[in-house]
């Protein structure tokens, strides 16, 4: 029986009426210390004006969350999942049903786009960054083809970092926790010369022990040992013109989380254990410089231009056998390097007329490399001791696009959005892969190549009921890029990479909303409902490995297509002052439509109305603030969060063995703050200390002594820190 907080429901559709603002056609726009202003379109807009589904967390949310790192976030967004166990590089995002991929694979993109400074991180492991620096976080759900291009066809998350100032200024934060957790912060800015440069400098350095002990040499796993920073300098030489370079670096030494076999081989009692001979290695290097460049004319235009370059490297290995013994021992790596080149004009031609258009290019490779090795112990199989298998080689894309995005205020309060983006691709392909005898083939060298076009429209109705409040429809396109499946290729009927392609995903949604924020700033409300069409899926199927055991491999094919039906709202209330409620609700009904497979001996297989994998139908958060001063000095707060996902399915067949929980949590923190520039909090995440799968499955394999067994890995358990913050 599902579990659901109904309460929430409750608030969220009992919001106060808005009639009274509607009826005085005199009302001016409500000007407020709360308003949110966002750059989802490209262009500074108040968040209540923005047509589309879309959620913003400021630095002082972000703070008063202590949170980390960005997925640390997702439990504050409605439709929108971070499936992980929290402080893992490669987390799995799920945006209204529709899912990144969390493998470390060079022949797959992400649907999730993420942009920091407006610049896109080319592949998943650059994602979950650390948000030391942050000035806002906005979170976009829904294809974002228009503006965003490729790869954003579940939603766009947009990550704005603090800008150099005129003024002197900065701050620093020290954090002691759980698990030895020890983490140091600053930002600093300033004029070097008087309004015409500026510079900044931001760095982090976190450490914690593991969470989960392997009980096969004891050691702790699950760390987090994270050093980075970014340093920039803004160039006004007038009015007219300015010049922001940016450069960033992040590297990581830990060794991730490893799943629990409870049953089977190497099975292990208790919570937070693992049982496997090889530690998991996760390492990830990324680097980057940008620079932005924005032109303002005597005309109301604004040509802006932003120009990256950026690298990321990722290592790491597995346990396929999650076991005691040196089975098979498997390690990825990959280096990516990118460039992007932006070109925007932006502005008004005259009162009705606003636009945003564009050029713009990237260009992106990835040196990838897998390897497996089989243990030289009586377990394996003569024929296999020590042998080691491995695929390797360079996947590379480059697209040209060109976008525009246009307002027309047809009439009074009724606006007319117009977009589209046209896009061409092209990729190419050079692997090999040595096998293993009667495991897997060899391949030769090969090279492969393929190209796209695509067209992603967008059409939005807004009309406004009163100064504040608004409503809109809009459909919109966006689309995945195709790939090749670059897993270890276990078939002999593979005899060429040419067989492993697969082709684009697309998604169409329609979506109608409704937002506003009344009462001077204490009623702020959003809802939407949508479709979405969601065709050719690149759908993965399991397959086990050597044809029995636990463990399983993906192939992907665009074998599938979706219908995914839901709703949105979020609401804030202030009733007096020192207190804030905020609460959430998402529900995605994301289901396949057509779907048919067969199995190894051409048995059809039927999965239409079966739920999308890793795809919870409910999301739902309700957090309460109160900031009380209790002299001119001193400022006393606290702050609770409760938070619910509802349970889902990780594989197509919704099979009940790969079923997760619902699971919820509850986090709370209170703080002291002196003179606005001293503040001491203490901070609990999952105060109740729920224990929750976030994955299970199989592993081991079909040898003698080895056998299957059955691995589950848990949430993040119950953590909490101090910390203590400055501003200068």
């Amino acid at each position: 029986m599902r579990k659901f907080p109904f309460f929430l429901g409750a608030m969220l559709v009992s919001t106060p009426s808005f009639a009274q603002e509607v009826d005085s056609p005199s009302a001016e726009v409500e000007v407020n210390d709360n308003a949110i202003v966002v750059t989802a379109r490209k262009r500074d807009e108040r968040i209540i004006d923005v047509p589309l589904s879309i959620s913003a967390i400021g630095a002082d949310d972000i703070d008063a969350k202590a949170s980390l790192r960005l997925l640390d976030l997702a439990n504050s967004v409605p439709n929108l999942v971070n499936i992980s166990n929290g402080n893992d590089s490669l987390s799995l995002i799920v945006v209204r049903g529709v899912a990144s991929q969390s493998r470390v694979n060079a022949g797959f993109d992400s649907g999730v786009g993420v942009y920091v400074d407006g610049v896109v991180q080319g592949k998943l492991y650059s994602f979950n960054q650390e948000l030391f620096d942050t000035e806002r976080v906005e979170f976009l759900r829904g294809p974002q083809g228009t503006l965003f291009g490729r790869n954003s066809i579940a939603g766009a998350i947009s990550i704005t970092t603090r800008k150099p100032e005129f003024e002197f200024g900065g701050d620093a934060t020290v954090q002691l926790g759980s698990f030895d957790e020890r983490r140091v912060s600053a930002f600093l800015t300033g004029p070097v010369a008087e309004d015409k440069l500026a510079v900044s400098v931001g760095g982090f350095r976190t450490t914690r022990r593991g969470y989960i002990i392997n009980v096969f040499d004891g050691q702790d796993i699950g760390n987090i040992d994270s050093v980075g920073g970014r340093i920039k300098a803004l160039w006004r030489p007038n009015s007219d013109i300015s010049l922001l370079l940016s450069a960033d670096y992040t590297n990581e030494d830990q060794l991730a989380p490893a799943p629990q076999p409870i049953s089977g081989y190497g099975a292990v009692t208790g919570t937070y254990k693992t049982n496997t001979n090889l530690p998991l290695i996760a390492k990830r290097e990324l680097f980057g410089v940008s620079g932005q460049i924005d032109w303002s004319t005597s005309t109301d235009l604004t040509l802006t231009s932003i120009t990256a370059y950026r690298t990321a490297s990722s290592l790491r290995n597995n346990d396929p056998d999650f076991g005691p013994l040196a089975v098979v021992d498997s390690q990825k790596s990959q280096d990516q390097w990118q460039f992007s080149q932006e070109l925007r004009l932006a502005g008004r031609l005259g009162p009705q007329f606003s636009f945003v258009s564009g050029l713009y290019y990237f260009k992106q490779e990835v040196d990838g490399y897998a390897s497996s090795t089989f243990g030289n112990i009586t377990n394996v199989p003569a024929f296999l001791r020590g042998l080691t298998g491995s695929t390797s080689g360079v996947v590379g894309s480059e697209s040209f696009a060109g976008f525009v995005n246009a307002d027309w205020e047809a009439l009074p309060r009724l606006t007319l959005t117009l977009g589209a983006r046209l896009t061409y691709e092209k990729q190419s392909l050079d692997f090999r892969q040595q096998g293993f005898p009667f495991v897997a083939p060899s391949l030769p060298r090969e090279t492969d190549a393929g190209s796209d076009t695509d067209f992603s429209p967008l059409v939005t109705l807004r009309y406004k009921l009163a100064p504040n409040v608004s409503i809109y429809g809009t459909v919109s396109r966006g689309y995945k890029s195709g790939g090749w499946n670059l897993d270890n290729v276990t078939s002999f009927s593979i005899t060429s990479f040419k067989q492993l392609r697969f082709n684009r995903e697309q998604l169409t949604n329609y979506e109608v909303g409704l937002k506003g924020d009344v009462l001077n700033g204490d009623l702020g409300f959003a809802f939407s409902g949508f479709q979405q069409n969601y065709g050719d899926i690149q759908t993965a199927k399991l397959v086990p490995v050597l044809g029995g055991g636990g463990a399983l491999i993906a192939i992907v094919s665009n074998a599938a297509s979706a219908r995914i039906r839901g709703f949105e709202g979020e609401v804030k209330v202030r009733p007096f002052k020192p207190f804030t409620v905020v609460g959430t609700l998402g529900y995605a009904d994301a289901r396949f439509r057509d779907y048919r497979d067969t199995t190894a001996g051409g048995v059809p297989l039927i999965f239409d109305g079966n739920r999308i994998p890793n795809s919870p139908e409910l999301t739902a958060s309700l957090t309460a603030t109160l900031r009380v001063p209790v002299s001119d000095r001193l400022t006393l707060g606290g702050r609770a969060q409760y938070s619910y996902v509802d349970g889902f399915f990780q594989d197509r067949d919704n099979s009940a063995a790969l079923r997760i929980p619902s699971r919820d949590t509850v986090d709370m923190s209170i703080e002291a703050e002196i003179d606005e520039k001293f503040r001491l909090a203490f901070n609990v995440s999952n105060l109740f200390n729920n224990q929750v799968p976030v994955s299970v499955g199989p592993g081991g394999f079909g040898f003698p002594g080895v056998g299957a067994n059955q691995n589950v890995q848990l949430s993040l358990p119950r953590m909490w820190n101090v910390r203590a913050s400055m501003k200068f």
